[in-house]
């Protein structure tokens, strides 16, 4: 697979508001629409000529942001999981410091349209129904006919001029009107789920799993299929008696886990980031540091016999 790096792309783009690149192994094209301070909208287009990784360990993306896959297939992966993203898909959630790489197969075109919101509009306004301060998939559903439609006068006008970028952002905000009124009946259905206690002994029985399995843990998908337990009510009971998420039990136990390996073994930092579980050290290292406010050298260095 070719890695190309998400600085490298957007030293081609120059532009902050979109540009394109027309090379021989990549085509994209991209236009970003500022609605307002705390809004944007973006339409993106890209082919490559080979399955391609755009590594992005620069950048840390925070936010919440409604992604609509109107053609193509793509993933994005973060050191813990994967959002696939598929075509007539909207992909709904929330980012905070969240790096994150693209994974796109050769020859196929796709085209994403997306709006990102800030976290702290989403905290003054909408809070009863997302913590925009966590790393989650709030929902993935085929996008619905209300959206599609929006999308399609969307995709039929010129941004650049005044009349037709003002109706652009109109749409954009009734793409979000839209979305949060099925975001919120979707938190609404949540609110009625029960679990009986087999759904907490399976939950309970998949924590130990996550916990023992901190370097190569299953999938949410596999980790369902071992408690038997459909991925709703994995993910949903799991926030419901531990108030965090799968993800999140499983970051504190790798970092906790790191901070013993640190102070008590005699491993250097890249065979302890590897031994939890994190693909990238520099992501391991800001990671650990902000969970402990000090970096995983300065806790190795504490040890009896320091190299």
């Amino acid at each position: 697979m070719k890695k190309i790096k998400v600085d490298e792309i957007y030293q081609k783009l120059h532009r902050y508001d979109g540009g394109d690149i027309d090379e021989k192994e990549m085509r994209i094209s991209t236009k970003r629409v500022q609605i307002n301070d705390d809004m944007d909208f973006w339409i993106q287009k890209f082919s490559f000529k080979n399955d391609t990784e755009i590594i992005n360990d620069l950048y840390p993306i925070n936010g919440f942001f409604i992604n609509f896959t109107i053609e193509g297939e793509a993933t994005l992966k973060t050191f813990n999981s994967k959002i696939k993203y598929c075509n007539n898909l909207t992909t709904i959630s929330t980012a905070n410091n969240l790096l994150a790489d693209l994974q796109a197969e050769q020859g196929k075109n796709n085209i994403n349209a997306g709006i990102f919101i800030s976290n702290n509009f989403i905290k003054n306004n909408f809070s009863d129904i997302i913590n925009p301060f966590e790393n989650k998939v709030l929902q993935q559903s085929k996008t619905n006919l209300c959206s599609q439609f929006y999308l399609n006068q969307i995709l039929n006008l010129n941004s650049d001029d005044p009349l037709d970028r003002l109706f652009v952002e109109s749409k954009v905000l009734e793409l979000i009107h839209n979305e949060f009124i099925n975001l919120k009946r979707y938190k609404k259905q949540n609110n009625h789920v029960i679990l009986s206690e087999f759904d907490k002994a399976a939950i309970i029985k998949a924590k130990e799993i996550l916990a023992s399995n901190i370097q190569n843990p299953p999938s949410i998908k596999e980790l369902a299929k071992k408690i038997k337990l459909n991925e709703f009510k994995l993910k949903f009971g799991f926030k419901k008696l531990f108030n965090q998420t799968p993800y999140e039990f499983l970051h504190k136990e790798r970092i906790k886990h790191a901070f013993d390996l640190a102070k008590n073994s005699e491993m250097n930092i890249s065979e302890i980031s590897a031994a939890v579980g994190f693909k990238n050290q520099g992501y391991f290292a800001k990671a650990f540091k902000k969970h402990y406010n000090i970096s995983p050298k300065d806790i190795m260095k504490t040890r009896e016999y320091y190299y």
